[in-house]
């Protein structure tokens, strides 16, 4: 009976721009743009998302959800062995996550910033 709410809030999560560009014209009726004492528009600015970055801790939060959502549904507990299997299952894929970040801060490309820093000599 959840499933379905989970399945939406999975795919409104993945994929938002369809819904926010259906909604963003009525917002913008209700709302309009904003404008400093000087004349001039605010604007807002999204910072942008790097998903490798958070990439470990969002693999562990999904073994968690995954696990609390398996012991909320089923009837009895979780079996020892599927929530050792899920974490251990987790943290492998971490340590993958962590390598490829590792890898790509070799080759001096930064994860999780907008522009790489400069090393200090």
């Amino acid at each position: 009976m959840l499933v379905p709410v989970i399945l939406l809030i999975v795919v409104l999560g993945v994929f938002p721009k369809p819904v926010l560009d259906r909604i963003t014209p009525s917002v913008q009726q209700l709302n309009p743009p904003r404008r400093t004492g000087r004349g001039e528009q605010v604007k807002l600015v999204i910072p942008s998302i790097h998903y490798l970055a958070i990439l470990p801790v969002l693999i562990f939060f999904g073994a968690a959800l995954a696990l609390v959502l398996a012991s909320a549904l089923a009837r009895g507990k979780v079996p020892l062995g599927v929530a050792t299997l899920t974490v251990i299952a987790a943290a492998a894929a971490s340590i993958v996550a962590n390598y490829f970040q590792w890898r790509l801060r070799r080759q001096g490309r930064c994860v999780g910033h907008d522009r790489p820093r400069r090393r200090a000599r």
